[in-house]
């Protein structure tokens, strides 16, 4: 079974975003402003408030 959330696809997967998007509008009562949400992979990084958040993965045993 392939879950929505599980991909390595630059690109979200559609139906995860339909998943999530339903639930923060359902569940939390949220709506988020187009203008100010971007969904991305930590492998892309993002900032939040003010930090660079980017996976960093050290693969040295």
């Amino acid at each position: 079974m392939q879950f929505p959330w599980r991909s390595h696809s630059p690109r979200p997967n559609p139906i995860f975003l339909v998943l999530f998007l339903s639930h923060l509008s359902d569940e939390l009562e949220l709506k988020p402003s187009p203008k100010k949400t971007h969904i991305a992979t930590f492998s892309q990084g993002f900032e939040f408030l003010g930090f660079g958040i980017l996976l960093f993965e050290n693969h040295a045993r």
